[in-house]
């Protein structure tokens, strides 16, 4: 019976196939890596429409009906809590350049910045770092991009500014990271590095590793705020460490410039 309904189920899928795919099915889990071993056994899985994140798994896209039919295998047949999502999630972007998957994240506390901000600090450096930053606001986000006319990536945000006051740093964030002195979240002041990280998920030998990874940075200004360059909303903006995307997935900050404390 079962052979005969996935038989007329992936028929269906064919003549279906001329429909608009943009519905995903989400299975929100602890342990992504048994769910994924489950999923993985069905005769329907397709590894290019699997979509592995923190917590949880993301099917798809398919047309609206093929999105019901695997929606109710998965509730019927192997009882695993799923619902369908209309669009392509905001959160959602595959990241075809490093082979991994990201969340994009429009920052709600986007807007832009008074220069009044120059006076609460009283080092010259510091000054001139959030000048060259201001500067570069709403410049557009291109990945690997080092053109400042045409965009920049976030690692090489911050390496154009620093060599503007002179401190050469290296090219890329997780480089970054190991440069300086490293220092907690409550010692953040104007002009230190924060840096952020991203879990990824990997077959080997057909097991799923979970490794995490440094994958972005910013510079900090005050009040929780640090500026960068954002790939979510593609370009130069300001955002809090305070928002669910950027606390959750906060990996340190580092001191580069030694500076009187503000």
């Amino acid at each position: 019976m079962k052979k005969i309904f996935l038989t007329l189920f992936f028929n269906f899928l064919f003549v279906c196939s001329f429909c608009y795919d943009n519905y995903y099915i989400r299975i929100d889990c602890e342990d992504v890596e048994s769910l994924y071993e489950v999923l993985k056994s069905q005769s329907w899985f397709e590894e290019k429409k699997v979509y592995v994140f923190d917590s949880r798994i993301q099917l798809g896209p398919y047309n609206l009906q093929e999105a019901k039919e695997i929606h109710n295998i998965l509730y019927l047949e192997l009882n695993i809590p799923s619902y369908i999502e209309s669009g392509i999630p905001d959160e959602m972007i595959e990241d075809i350049e490093q082979n991994g998957f990201h969340y994009i994240v429009e920052s709600s506390y986007t807007k832009y910045v008074s220069k009044d901000i120059l006076e609460y600090y009283d080092d010259e450096n510091i000054r001139k770092i959030i000048n060259y930053a201001l500067e570069l606001y709403t410049l557009p986000y291109k990945w690997g991009g080092t053109d400042i006319e045409k965009g920049i990536d976030c690692s090489y945000f911050v390496k154009y500014i620093f060599s503007r006051i002179g401190i050469e740093l290296p090219r890329t964030s997780k480089e970054q990271f190991k440069v300086g002195i490293e220092i907690s979240k409550d010692e953040l002041r104007c002009g230190d590095l924060v840096f952020f990280k991203k879990t990824k998920y990997k077959k080997v030998k057909g097991k799923i590793k979970k490794y995490e990874y440094i994958n972005h940075v910013g510079i900090y200004l005050k009040d929780n705020e640090f500026i960068h360059a954002a790939r979510g909303c593609k370009r130069v903006t300001i955002s809090s460490l305070c928002e669910p995307y950027y606390s959750k997935h906060f990996a340190g900050a580092r001191r580069v410039i030694n500076s009187k404390k503000n």
